[in-house]
């Protein structure tokens, strides 16, 4: 799966952040409906005010998605179906306080 956009230090680390955001609110666990289909994962992402996200490899329908970012949402997908460290190589390095 390749990334949209080039790989830089500075995405690597905007995906570090989004991945800590979101651990830290509970992202993963608000994925109403995860599936993958022709080698591209989709995702159904209810937000705690009950809006509804359709989250992809390559975007999200929230308001950071719309404009291009990569949102919490995107990378919170991306973990879930084992696929963050092919789409943004550097994530899990060992200075990410998530890594294992």
């Amino acid at each position: 799966m390749a990334s949209p956009l080039p790989i830089t230090p500075k995405r690597i680390e905007a995906a570090k952040r989004a991945l800590v955001r979101a651990y830290a609110e509970g992202c993963h666990g608000r994925f109403v409906d995860v599936w993958e289909q022709a080698g591209v994962a989709y995702g159904q992402y209810v937000s705690p005010t009950g809006e509804t996200y359709h989250v992809c490899d390559g975007g999200c329908t929230c308001k950071a998605g719309a404009r291009g970012l990569l949102c919490k949402h995107r990378v919170a997908l991306a973990d879930l179906v084992g696929t963050l460290d092919r789409y943004i190589p550097g994530v899990y390095n060992s200075d990410n306080p998530l890594a294992a």
